[in-house]
């Protein structure tokens, strides 16, 4: 029983932590209505319980306490840490996208075209500057000698950028700290400008006078060789630099660096090509110019294209030659474009007057680059330079054969700065002008002399001709009769003229060949015998030999040769048929036969001209060619003023 209510008064434990005062009042009260010998043992269990339970309490309580404590630092740890982590996620986050707009920049550059690499440059200098917090980015570049830094490009934010005025470039010994560094190809890292050393002096000076805090600086290399760097400045206020940035930085300079160099690549390759297509265009010129020289063609086309070609190639507003008349010793304007030559033909201009004058006299250029550099009374005063607004000009020589031919006069609204490639040029056409009109006195003089012997060679022929007449004075005349009847018959059939030239002399020299015929034979009034009329026949063979060494007769051997050949194969000496006998003995063959029955011989009257045409009109197509029948008919019908008329 007693144990039974002692198991059932004892406190638990959790009662005893949750309210021990409860447990106090409670046990003074049992005490009060209990006595017992038990109720000792309970109150003093009671009491050991109540102990203990304080002493947990308080042990519980410090290690809550110290746990606390823990928790808190730990938690202040853990608040760092992930601060950390945020900074350092913000910077890789703050260096991705710097590295993607750097790249989003730079993959512009390999297919940018050039007329907007300014403006990129411009843009990837001011990511560079936002990106590592500067207020100014600026690009200088070596120049080809290496001793002068160049400004290429820079960009500043707001105000600054007027605000500040940068020199376009200075001399590489100014600075000889700074370059110093850049030629280690070390970048510079400087916070203060301020904390810059003694021997860096002049650039501290100059900063201070930008108004520039800190400065970032890294050189740019292209294989092994400093081109320049890129700086970057903090105006505004100073900052310290992070070493990470410069890799980007520097990579980022390298491509603007190599993309200006591509630039100056391709603005060197266009001027390549612009000077070669120029240089292509002239040698065309040229080219074009003595094809015409040689061709023979006219003077004044041939120094028209010359004339056309100097004011293109070279730039002038007018050109003009002056021929030198040597008796004289004059020049005279003779061939002009830009100004018109009725103004200027009258003139004359003695050798040693003038620009034209002076270039004849000692044969070399002479030339002023801008007239109004010059005192009045030592201007040109050229009549062509009367007659335009004309601020230059200059006049080459026209030689020849080691003879100057006259001058080339070229005339310029512009002052000008020729080189010598312009100067080559100048003498090249001029040559050129020289050989032109030399070659064309040298062929007019040979046309000339042609004349004059072809004049000689036909006289010659018809020499002969007469003098075959005189020989048998019944065909007095003939030559020539059949010589013009046969031409006309022959352009009516489309011979060509200058193939009409050969048929004429053939036949005035087709009996040439009678000159080895014995004159008991050409002679005899009668019918010739068989062996008679053999040697007589013989004058064709006789013609061709006599005839065919001299070279200048050769074509007109076809009549003298061949015309006693006939249509059907019968005739003589080669017993040629149909075409095979050349067109200018077919149509003479009829004429010839035409002329000899209508004239009187020794030994029959000539026959009525209708009587001879009905002949020749029944030997068609077998003794002569029916078209060349025709067209002598047709000839007759026209210009011959009748059938029933004389020839």
């Amino acid at each position: 029983m007693v144990s039974t209510q002692r198991r059932r008064r004892q406190p638990d434990m959790g009662e005893l932590r949750e309210n021990p005062e409860e447990s106090r009042n409670e046990s003074a009260e049992t005490r009060s209505q209990e006595r017992s010998p038990c109720s000792w043992y309970a109150s003093l269990w009671r009491l050991a319980a109540g102990r203990l339970c304080a002493c947990w309490n308080k042990r519980l309580e410090r290690r809550i306490r110290e746990r606390t404590e823990e928790l808190h630092r730990l938690n202040l740890e853990l608040e760092a840490e992930i601060g950390e982590r945020r900074a350092i996620e913000e910077s890789l986050r703050r260096r991705a996208t710097f590295e993607q707009e750097i790249a989003a920049v730079l993959a512009n550059f390999i297919n940018l075209p050039s007329h907007k690499l300014n403006q990129e440059i411009t843009r990837a200098l001011e990511v560079l500057a936002r990106h590592t917090g500067s207020d100014a980015g600026v690009l200088w570049e070596l120049t080809g000698d290496g001793g002068t830094v160049e400004l290429r490009y820079q960009w500043f934010t707001g105000e600054l950028t007027e605000r500040i005025e940068l020199p376009a470039t200075y001399p590489v010994n100014l600075f000889g700290w700074w370059m110093d560094r850049m030629r280690a190809f070390e970048p510079i890292l400087i916070s203060s400008v301020d904390a810059l050393p003694d021997e860096a002096s002049p650039e501290r000076s100059a900063f201070q006078q930008l108004g520039v805090h800190s400065v970032m600086a890294v050189p740019v290399a292209s294989r092994g060789w400093l081109k320049g760097f890129v700086a970057l400045w903090a105006i505004r206020a100073p900052r310290d630099w992070e070493e990470d940035d410069v890799p980007l930085v520097r990579l980022a300079g390298e491509a603007l660096s190599s993309a200006l160099e591509r630039q100056r690549s391709e603005q060197h390759v266009r001027r390549l090509n612009s000077l070669l297509e120029k240089r292509i265009q002239r040698l065309n010129a040229l080219r074009q110019i003595d094809i015409c020289i040689a061709t023979g063609m006219d003077l004044h086309v041939s120094m028209g294209m010359l004339l056309s070609q100097a004011r293109e190639q070279l730039g002038a507003a007018s050109a003009a030659v002056l021929l030198l008349d040597e008796e004289s010793q004059t020049l005279g304007y003779t061939f002009s474009e830009g100004v018109p030559l009725q103004s200027l033909e009258q003139t004359r201009l003695k050798v040693g007057e003038q620009f034209p004058g002076q270039a004849v006299l000692t044969g070399e250029i002479v030339r002023v680059d801008d007239i109004e550099t010059l005192p009045a009374a030592s201007r040109p005063r050229s009549p062509a330079l009367r007659c335009g607004e004309f601020r230059a000009c200059c006049a080459a020589p026209l030689t020849a054969r080691g003879k100057v031919k006259g001058a080339l006069e070229l005339l310029f609204e512009e002052p000008v700065s020729p080189d010598r490639e312009w100067l080559d040029y100048l003498a090249m056409l001029a040559s050129l002008a020289g050989i032109a009109i030399d070659s064309h006195r040298l062929v007019s003089d040979l046309q000339q002399t042609n004349r004059e012997l072809i004049a000689a060679y036909d006289a010659t022929i018809e020499g002969w001709s007469r003098a075959l007449d005189l020989r048998d004075r019944a065909t007095w005349g003939h030559s020539d009769r059949v010589a013009s009847l046969t031409v006309r018959v022959a352009r009516r059939l489309g011979v060509p003229e200058e193939d009409l030239v050969h048929i004429r002399r053939g036949a005035l020299l087709h009996d040439i060949g009678k000159m080895a015929t014995p004159d008991t034979i050409l002679l005899k009034p009668g019918k010739l015998t068989e062996e008679e009329r053999a040697i007589m026949e013989q004058h064709t063979t006789h013609a061709y030999e006599m005839l065919s060494p001299i070279e200048f007769l050769r074509p007109a051997l076809d009549i003298p040769f061949c015309h006693h050949e006939r249509w059907d194969g019968s005739g003589y000496p080669r017993g040629l048929k149909g075409e095979e006998i050349p067109l200018g003995a077919r149509v003479f063959a009829v004429v010839d036969v035409f002329d000899a029955l209508t004239s009187d011989r020794p030994y029959r009257s000539g026959w009525s001209r209708d009587k001879a045409l009905e002949h020749i009109c029944a030997l068609a197509g077998s003794h002569f060619d029916p078209r060349v029948v025709e067209a002598f008919m047709q000839e007759l019908l026209e210009h011959g003023g009748g059938l029933r008329e004389a020839a």
